[in-house]
Order: C-alpha cells, then sequence, then structure tokens
C-alpha cells in the first residue's frame, strides 16, 4: 500500500497497482488470512486516497462490512 502512495509512475501505472492490492486485499480478508480490525485504519486511508479506483472503493465496503 506505501509503494502505491509513493508511487511516481503515470496515473494509469499507479491506479492498476492500486486496483491489485485492492483485490489482493480482498481475498485476504475473504480467506480470513488477514483480520481487517488488526489494519483498519491504514486500510481505510488507503482507500479513501484513491478512492476514484472502484477496487478501492470495493475493498472499502469490505471492510466496512467486517466492522
Amino acid at each position: 500500500m506505501s509503494q502505491c502512495k509513493n508511487s511516481k509512475d503515470k496515473q494509469n501505472g499507479r491506479n492498476r497497482q492500486v486496483r491489485l492490492v485492492c483485490v489482493f486485499m480482498i481475498q485476504q480478508i475473504k480467506s480470513k488470512i488477514v483480520n481487517p480490525k488488526e489494519i483498519f485504519a491504514d486500510i481505510e486511508a488507503f482507500c479513501l486516497e484513491f478512492s476514484t479506483v472502484s477496487e478501492a472503493n470495493a475493498l472499502y465496503k469490505e471492510i466496512k462490512k467486517g466492522e
């Protein structure tokens, strides 16, 4: 997540990276490998920063559902 924030890549490249991170995190949460409550603040900040990416919105909804 921090690499997405610090990326100086073009917008499309960063959006792709954000999508991949979000899909990965959603799968980890659904598989109960990651407890979203432990890193809630980090995930929430990430999702709000990249709210224009639909996968970030889906991740945000997923962490709010488990809250």
